[in-house]
């Protein structure tokens, strides 16, 4: 199936007097720079790469804790061995040593939950920001569209399904990339975004 927006491209082409009379106007973006250019993109990366620091310490300590469960009961698997003890003695490193099976077992299988559930978390929380600086960028691109007369803006980073651009080609002039990176960088704070380039010539 052909995607829409190519699909208006070519009704737009294949009649030229048509779009003559209507006067279309198309302009064409490159969403991927302009999520990259974002300081909002940046930022939170920044803030989902400190949380994910935090996981990562928060697991290790735990980890820290197994490792060390694990030594304390290869060391009552030794005494319970241990002929330099009584019967009675050997039978309580016994007791202890399962006890802390035991308390291993169920702090690595709580280990793995956590390792699960903070991975999910991360995923979640970048999938939100991602969506959400996606409709900001999106909601930029309509007003500029609207304020400046565009009938038509197409994403010429976007691919069909067979994984090939939607568009194998895009006049430069039909650029407003830049356009929409500053509008976005308007409310950044000092240094939170750099100067984009400018707009090709129309």
């Amino acid at each position: 199936m052909m995607n829409p927006l190519v699909l208006s491209l070519v009704l737009a082409l294949a009649f030229p007097v048509f779009a003559s009379a209507q006067q279309i106007k198309i302009g064409a973006v490159d969403m991927s720079k302009i999520f990259a250019e974002y300081y909002k993109t940046k930022k939170a990366e920044g803030e989902l790469k400190e949380r994910a620091a935090g996981y990562e310490k928060e697991l290790k300590e735990r980890a820290a804790e197994l490792q060390k469960l694990q030594e304390d009961g290869r060391k009552l698997e030794e005494d319970a061995e241990n002929p330099a003890f009584n019967d009675e003695k050997r039978s309580e490193k016994r007791k202890l040593r399962d006890a802390k099976l035991t308390e291993f077992r169920l702090l690595a299988q709580t280990l793995n939950e956590m390792k699960n559930n903070r991975e999910r978390e991360l995923r979640e929380q970048q999938g939100r920001v991602r969506g959400a600086i996606v409709d900001e960028i999106i909601k930029v691109v309509q007003d500029i569209a609207k304020r400046d007369g565009y009938n038509l803006v197409v994403d010429k980073t976007g691919n069909t399904l067979s994984g090939v651009s939607a568009f194998l080609y895009v006049q430069d002039t039909l650029d407003i990339t830049a356009s929409v990176v500053k509008e976005l960088n308007k409310s950044a704070p000092p240094g939170g975004a750099a100067a984009p380039a400018a707009d090709k010539k129309k």
